[in-house]
């Protein structure tokens, strides 16, 4: 075989292997997605609040300018 015939077969199975690689990533993200839903749905989790508000809510703001020494 040539060195271009090499070469191609090189990037064909580069092109597979990334879309094989791909391919398994979004079926995992598929599967925990579904799973993050179902504890969501019996622990009761409002789904419609964003992550920002849930840390907002979840993280106590502690105010010590007062004890600062400038």
């Amino acid at each position: 075989m040539s060195d271009m015939m090499y070469l191609t077969v090189a990037y064909l199975g580069m092109i597979g292997a990334i879309a094989l690689w791909t391919w398994t990533v979004f079926a995992r993200s598929k599967k925990l997605e579904e799973k993050i839903a179902s504890m969501e749905r019996i622990l009761g989790t409002d789904t419609t609040k964003n992550s920002e508000t849930l840390v907002e809510e979840s993280t106590p703001v502690v105010d010590d300018t007062e004890n600062s020494e400038d």
